[in-house]
């Protein structure tokens, strides 16, 4: 089932629209992530969705409310000045 949204173009437009369009700038915020957390959260989503691909219907939004919000605050690090964009843990 999960392999023919990927040959079906309204069921893929409709993946693409996962998360309102935000793993658009997601993808670009990555490179400028600083906080480790959030690097690392990042390379949770390729994981999860190869995962979900086997395991769950891909097409759901339900099945990823979980990186929802690590999406919404890597977006607006993204969008923040660089000088915003720092570890949310002082250095000790």
């Amino acid at each position: 089932m999960n392999a023919t949204i990927l040959i079906t173009p309204h069921r893929l437009f409709h993946m693409t629209a996962l998360f309102g369009y935000l793993w658009v700038p997601f993808l670009f915020s990555i490179g400028r992530l600083k906080d480790p957390f959030f690097r690392a959260a990042a390379g949770l989503f390729p994981l999860v969705f190869g995962l979900m691909f086997i395991v769950g219907n891909i097409d759901e939004f339900r099945i990823y409310t979980e990186l929802v919000p690590i999406l919404l605050l890597s977006v607006a690090l993204f969008v923040l000045p660089p000088e915003h964009n720092a570890s949310a843990v002082p250095d000790l």
